[in-house]
């Protein structure tokens, strides 16, 4: 038709039914919308139309009841209706006539169609008649009613340098997300995966089943995007937790070479937001050991194949399963119980015994040389009558009676010295004494000097404490190092041995004091408790 033809029509006001079918027409015309105020039915079926929308109503005439475009070329009807619960549902009657008949178009349903579809589920008066789907083969046949919102894809233009060579990618308009289908591609690698970002979708659904795949390595930033994950039918025979996509929600691994999943698996599929898993087709291991086992069992809901899933030997894995693999555990999970259980009675007896009883042990231990370290020096010394002798040179008496003895019975400090001047018995052996004193004594305090070197008395007692130390197995010679005393390799064995092997204490040391006192045993005796003599002696000389 041409504009002598519309000059010719736009007179017939009075039209209601007009057929122009069988022609050349390739669009609806915009002349509807100025003339035949009283058209209610147009036939425009057998043409040449290509696409029809919004823009192509409404009519002048408010009494439309239908438009035939049957048997055209229509691929893509892309209609926009009015949301009923924004707006009256009689707005779109005054837009549309009340029946739009599309049968014999070759329609393609993709997710353009997506307003259509999702309109016609919930308003099933919709104007739009006939439409059956063409294209894509996965939908042929299917009418607007038997559509799903999730079916309807359109394929991502290869300008987007979005999808990976090797795959086809698709837009889904219900939840603004890509599909990337790679399946069946002769993959041994993951293809690198792009920020869905690229095409203003906001996860990726990605399909990478009945190819070659080991591992999933992959530096596409778009591989956290991924929610679905299907790896089925692949060569996988063991999958890192930590390769999994972060934003996981759906996950298929059947149909690989699986035996056993490790425990940092188990731990992502248990804190992701994993609804969906299927995991049959693999040949599982079922050994109490195998965590997958108590898994399935505990998240059947979520695991969808669940029904079918089985072991490597055919034995489905179930709770009756596990039961029988794991009965012996259960058994030696009762024996080690009640053995914990005595044990736990037993130390709780000893303690007791211990606690009641701890003196007398003690002394039967020391008595026998047997865990010493249960008994304290403080439990041990506790009968001996000094806390030191002091062995020196009475060349060197000086400095015992002007800085050590005042200080280390200071009130203070408060030791009490076994000084034999003032301590020793008159009338008795002095060897005797000498071992009588190392021995009443917690610590002997060695003033070691030239003069002490060239002292016999000096040496016997020293070798005397000595012996006492080895003997109670616990450090109680104290040496203060009072003057040079040469290279200490040319001394007596014993003393180079001791001095080697031990700490000693130099007279000019800043913290001298402060040692001291560290190496002096712990056990103070009260403050008003002052030392005690034996009998006061006025001169008991040691020459040499």
């Amino acid at each position: 038709m041409n504009s002598t033809s519309w000059t010719v029509l736009s007179i017939l006001n009075n039209v209601e039914d007009l057929n122009l079918s069988h022609n050349l027409i390739v669009n609806i015309f915009d002349h509807f919308k100025k003339f035949m105020r009283n058209l209610t039915s147009l036939d425009l079926s057998h043409n040449l139309i290509t696409h029809v929308s919004n823009i192509d109503f409404p009519f002048l005439s408010t009494n439309i009841e239908k438009v035939n475009l049957e048997s055209n070329k229509i691929t893509h009807p892309s209609f926009i209706f009015i949301d009923s619960r924004n707006s009256t549902i009689t707005d779109n009657k005054k837009i549309f006539p009340r029946e739009i008949l599309l049968a014999n178009n070759t329609l393609t349903c993709d997710c353009t169609s997506y307003s259509l579809v999702t309109h016609f589920r919930t308003h099933l008066n919709a104007p739009i008649k006939g439409f059956q789907c063409a294209q894509p083969p996965a939908l042929f046949g299917l009418q607007l009613q038997d559509l799903h919102p999730e079916d309807l894809l359109c394929e991502i233009d290869v300008t987007f340098d979005f999808c990976p060579i090797e795959c086809k990618c698709y837009k889904r308009a219900v939840d603004q997300s890509t599909i990337v289908n790679c399946t069946a591609a002769n993959l041994t690698r993951v293809p690198v995966i792009k920020s869905p970002s690229i095409i203003n979708c906001t996860f990726i659904e990605l399909h990478l089943e009945q190819n070659m795949l080991q591992d999933l390595s992959n530096a596409g930033d778009g591989w956290n995007t991924v929610r679905r994950l299907n790896i089925a039918n692949n060569s996988f025979t063991t999958l890192s937790g930590d390769s999994l996509p972060e934003q996981l929600e759906v996950l298929d691994v059947s149909g690989n070479q699986l035996t056993e999943v490790d425990a940092a698996l188990l731990l992502k599929l248990n804190h992701t937001a994993l609804r969906n898993i299927s995991l049959s087709a693999n040949p599982w291991d079922c050994h109490c050991e195998n965590p997958l086992l108590a898994f399935a069992v505990d998240n059947a809901a979520r695991i969808t194949d669940f029904s079918t899933l089985q072991c490597s030997d055919g034995q489905p894995i179930n709770s009756a399963t596990l039961n029988e693999l794991c009965a012996w555990t259960t058994t030696l999970s009762f024996y080690i119980s009640s053995a914990v259980s005595l044990l736990l009675i037993v130390c709780l007896l000893a303690i007791w015994l211990y606690m009641k009883y701890s003196l007398e042990i003690k002394v039967w231990l020391f008595k026998y040389n047997l865990l010493q370290w249960l008994v304290t020096e403080e439990q041990i010394d506790m009968d001996k009558q000094y806390d030191a002798f002091i062995s020196y040179s009475h060349k060197d008496e000086a400095f015992v009676t002007d800085h050590l003895l005042p200080r280390l019975e200071s009130e203070e400090l408060n030791f009490k010295i076994c000084w034999h001047v003032r301590d020793f018995m008159p009338g008795e052996m002095i060897a005797s004494q000498i071992t009588k004193a190392v021995e009443d004594s917690r610590r002997t305090i060695i003033i070691l000097s030239l003069n002490y070197l060239e002292s016999v008395w000096g040496q016997m007692e020293f070798n005397t404490a000595y012996l006492q130390s080895l003997e109670d197995k616990r450090n109680r010679v104290i040496p203060i190092i009072y003057q040079d005393i040469g290279d200490i390799d040319q001394l007596d064995p014993e003393l180079q041995a001791y001095l080697k092997t031990n700490t000693y204490v130099r007279w000019d040391d800043p913290w001298f004091w402060d040692k001291l006192h560290y190496a002096m045993p712990r056990k103070r005796h009260p403050k008003h408790e002052q030392p005690t003599c034996n009998i006061s002696m006025s001169s008991l000389n040691k020459k040499n």
